[in-house]
């Protein structure tokens, strides 16, 4: 019986491993989402022909800004395709972030596991420290 129990813990160990490290695994992209987020936020912000999506929608002429209609011709506005491909790029910035929150609150909820029991371990030591101090005060 103790040779069953000994390889069911060594079997939940490398489960528990496995976990933990699909946990960083997941933490750790949602992390450098965040930083990729930011940083094309404040590229956006700061130099949007920088970005090559804006480039597309700044390489429009005069003629695609102009359109035939049957009472004639109807010149659209000089930014309007710029303004719409910054709202592109905010919405596809904004499926990101949601992408981005999935990977960081499913990485924490598995390393949640692996690292409750720890804590826990942790406040009793600190604990038995507090009082074992408190004790050999005068």
């Amino acid at each position: 019986m103790d040779v069953l129990t000994r390889g069911q813990g060594q079997e939940e160990s490398g489960q528990r491993r496995s976990i933990a490290a699909i946990g960083l695994v997941l933490l750790g992209l949602g992390i450098i989402g965040v930083i990729w987020i930011g940083h094309a936020i404040i590229t956006l912000s700061t130099a949007p022909h920088a970005i090559p999506f804006m480039e597309k929608f700044l390489a429009f002429d005069n003629v695609a800004r102009s359109i035939e209609t049957p009472e004639g011709p109807v010149e659209l506005p000089e930014g309007l395709y710029f303004v719409a491909g910054v709202f592109l790029y905010i919405l596809l910035l904004t499926v990101a972030a949601m992408l981005t929150k999935v990977l960081v609150v499913s990485g924490t909820k598995l390393l949640h596991y692996d690292v409750t029991p720890l804590l826990n371990r942790l406040r009793v030591e600190i604990r038995r420290m507090k009082e074992h101090a408190e004790q050999r005060r005068p």
